[in-house]
């Protein structure tokens, strides 16, 4: 399932994130029960008014789960954007002269943004595959045992 958050504000990316959120649920819904869904977010500034959907009716089986401050090695995601960065930073050191030279007629910010898109539309899918996001996931495994048992972490391993 693809879900799209347009940034626009503060309000307006947790309204879209919110909007989400209740898709992917419906989409879960629509297959299996969503009393053993648990949503797990972390503490980004969009993701402040994200339980309101967990207080809907609609919604209220499913369990809201807020990592502690900055623990990303309980989340997945994280090591995602990780590597998608890298991939994007790769990407703009071998083509950093392409990006300097800026086309006759045309502004700096209009020239880059052409690289930025591209790597926000090809890079993306080829580097965020479901391989990657199931090894991420599977990544954290190894952490979940001692988060439930409350012992102390390195944070970034």
């Amino acid at each position: 399932m693809e879900l799209s958050i347009r940034k626009g504000g503060s309000g307006r990316l947790s309204e879209s994130l919110q909007t989400s959120i209740r898709c992917m649920l419906r989409a879960q819904a629509a297959h299996a029960d969503l009393t053993n869904v648990v949503v797990v977010l972390d503490n980004a500034p969009c993701h402040n008014r994200a339980e309101t959907v967990f207080e809907e009716d609609e919604f209220a089986q499913v369990e809201c789960l807020r990592l502690g401050p900055y623990s990303p090695m309980l989340n997945g995601i994280e090591n995602v954007f990780s590597a998608y960065k890298s991939a994007v930073k790769r990407y703009m050191a071998v083509n950093r002269r392409k990006i300097l030279d800026v086309p006759q007629g045309m502004t700096i910010t209009a020239h880059r943004s052409t690289f930025l898109l591209h790597a926000a539309n090809i890079i993306f899918r080829e580097v965020v595959t479901s391989e990657l996001c199931r090894k991420c996931i599977h990544h954290i495994f190894g952490f979940l045992s001692d988060a439930i048992l409350m012992k102390d972490m390195a944070v970034g391993t």
